[in-house]
């Protein structure tokens, strides 16, 4: 990923964290470290293992199933390692510019 893209939503998830610093339930870089956690366990595993693992962070199923889906997503076969890595960036990116 180009350097230029880190940096840029960097800037876009520190501008995010100034409006849900004040959230107590999920303070500061909650959001992007859950995505870059996520992006690190779909490389080794299926959906719905992922889907499973992610139930500690989030407990409604509707939401759970719309996470994993995002990282899941433009795979052919969801019972496959891997996905979208793309959401890693945010947290890479925010801890740059931090």
């Amino acid at each position: 990923m180009k350097p230029c893209i880190k940096t840029e939503e960097g800037f876009a998830c520190v501008n995010q964290l100034v409006r849900t610093a004040w959230d107590k339930k999920h303070p500061y870089l909650y959001r992007s470290a859950l995505n870059y956690y996520a992006a690190c366990k779909a490389a080794d595993m299926s959906f719905v293992e992922l889907f499973n693992d992610i139930e500690k962070f989030i407990d409604n199923k509707m939401s759970r199933w719309k996470f994993t889906l995002r990282l899941k997503r433009g795979m052919q076969d969801t019972s496959e390692p891997g996905g979208l890595y793309k959401d890693q960036v945010y947290l890479e990116g925010a801890v740059t510019v931090l």
